[in-house]
């Protein structure tokens, strides 16, 4: 493809005035021709005197899967391979869906030479993408036009929740700042289920006291215990119409999805196991629960293109099919929203049979709105409508939390920001307290 230059238009324009003098001088015609003929062959000859593209090789380099709402760093990789110095611009195409810092950059390859350009994207939505090419404009001997080509540089990838919010939260952990996060993370020294070591007393609970070792050892001597591994947390996710409303300009399941996938993450590095359930008016998906990375992979490959479908949520079905599958006492965490009351008795009447056998959280986005709408001004009429709207919504909600404590069910309600550390917390307190 032909992309003329400025230089070509100038070189056009001052073909008018000759033109114009054909007008006046008789015979002044073939100049005109003999003018314009030249511009045009000089734009045809130096396009084939460009830089042939197949000798630039261009290659993309990304992690395995990107994040959503998160900025992930893309290198194009240019090298020269013909014997000439190839001097153009390039510009490599991202999804349509994706949020791009890159702009159109200048190139110039010595022959031989390799050049990486990086730029960043933040994907929207999770799923499936394709980077379509790269387009590269060469420009041509004389200035005259640019020749631009499509480097085959398609490549399809997957974009899934949060990861990178796992990578931070690793390191943030190995540097002892997860506070950063808003995660606490205390070591209760002496607390736990399983026997850890022995150790000498130092003011300690009279509780922890190994009676027998101290009368060998002619010492005080305490028993050390350690928060017990290998239980079994279980993630219920609702797909239903409730996740289909927003917060924060995202869907609620995509909050979830990041929280779930930071839950499961602290539950592998403290060795439980993971189960999944995925439900809307029926069971979609069932996984026993299992330890390890690969395990939480194939949990993440199973739910990172999920979507929520206008469908009202079938507690009864899914707690049916959990209790039919799994009998093991666990700590169950089930992500869903209640807007009344009578979807809170409604949950509440299908987990009854399993209320006592399991410890049982659950999980509700708050939208930052509610919380703006509350502290608005009432001026005029429609911020009144609004004002009284607001407040039958934020009843509703109360009386469906209401419902669900007085049950004795574990309820956090948190903003997207805050959710994924509130409940991290309130899993790892549960352990260490002994609670599962």
């Amino acid at each position: 493809m032909i992309v003329p230059t400025k230089r070509f238009w100038l070189l056009v324009a001052l073909g008018i005035p000759l033109a114009l003098t054909g007008i006046v001088i008789t015979g002044f015609e073939p100049v005109v021709l003999l003018y314009n003929f030249t511009v045009f062959a000089l734009l045809v000859g130096t396009w084939f005197l460009a830089p042939n593209p197949k000798n630039l090789r261009a290659s993309r380099m990304t992690d395995e899967v990107l994040s959503v709402n998160a900025r992930n760093v893309i290198e194009l990789v240019l090298e020269n391979m013909g014997s000439t110095t190839m001097k153009g611009r390039v510009l490599d195409e991202s999804p349509p869906d994706f949020i791009s810092t890159q702009r159109e950059s200048g190139i110039e390859l010595a022959s031989g030479e390799t050049m990486v350009l990086r730029y960043q994207v933040k994907p929207r939505d999770r799923g499936a993408e394709v980077f379509p090419c790269t387009l590269v404009r060469f420009m041509a001997p004389l200035g005259l036009c640019e020749v631009q080509h499509r480097l085959p540089t398609q490549q399809s990838i997957s974009v899934y929740p949060n990861i990178k919010a796992i990578q931070e939260f690793d390191l943030l952990n190995q540097r002892g700042k997860l506070a950063l996060m808003g995660v606490r993370r205390t070591r209760y020294r002496g607390q736990g289920t399983e026997f850890e070591s022995l150790r000498e007393y130092a003011h300690d609970d009279f509780r922890r006291i190994d009676w027998k070792t101290t009368a060998r050892r002619g010492k005080l001597v305490v028993r050390d215990y350690e928060v017990e591994r290998n239980q079994a947390v279980f993630i219920i996710i609702d797909a239903s119409r409730h996740m289909l409303s927003e917060a924060a300009g995202r869907r609620k399941l995509d909050h979830i999805l990041d929280t779930a996938l930071l839950l499961m993450h602290a539950a592998e590095r403290a060795g439980d196991q993971v189960g999944l359930i995925v439900f809307a008016e029926r069971l979609l998906k069932y996984v026993p629960p299992r330890r390890g990375r690969a395990h939480i992979n194939m949990l993440l490959d199973g739910i990172h293109d999920l979507v929520a479908t206008p469908v009202e949520a079938n507690y009864a079905a899914a707690m049916h099919a959990f209790a039919s599958r799994w009998t093991r006492r666990a700590l169950v965490v089930a992500f869903t929203d209640m807007d009344e009351p009578r979807e809170a008795r409604a949950f509440l009447r299908a987990i009854q049979p399993m209320r006592s056998r399991h410890l049982w959280f659950l999980a509700r986005v708050m939208d930052p709105r509610l919380r703006e709408l509350g502290k608005q001004p009432v001026t005029n009429q429609v911020e009144l409508y609004s004002a009284g709207a607001y407040e039958w919504y934020r009843m509703r909600r109360d009386e469906a939390r209401a419902e669900l404590n007085n049950a004795g069910i574990k309820h956090i309600e948190a903003e997207p920001e805050t959710l994924a550390a509130e409940l991290v917390n309130a899993y790892w307190h549960a352990k260490q307290t002994g609670a599962i």
